[in-house]
């Protein structure tokens, strides 16, 4: 009888575990050290810096065609090089 209780208690510990992984014990994230789907929060800040940098060079580029520094002015009445 005793030997019976044994694989019962048995049973039921391991039913309890499975049930206990299977209902989200064990959830980890296999990469948390990702902020995106592929990269890292230093390649996502590195991107971003990257691009504000762009921005502002080619911001002063547009201010330099709007005030007309982009080129020498041409009513000169001598060839100029550009």
């Amino acid at each position: 009888m005793r030997k019976n209780n044994r694989g019962m208690v048995f049973g039921s510990v391991t039913l309890l575990g499975v049930a206990v992984v299977a209902l989200g014990g064990c959830r980890a994230d296999p990469t948390p050290e990702l902020q995106t789907l592929s990269q890292r929060p230093a390649d996502v800040n590195n991107r971003i810096n990257i691009v504000e940098d762009t921005n502002w060079r080619m911001f002063n580029q547009d201010l330099g065609r709007a005030f007309f520094y982009d080129r020498p002015s041409r009513l000169t009445p001598g060839p100029v090089p550009y």
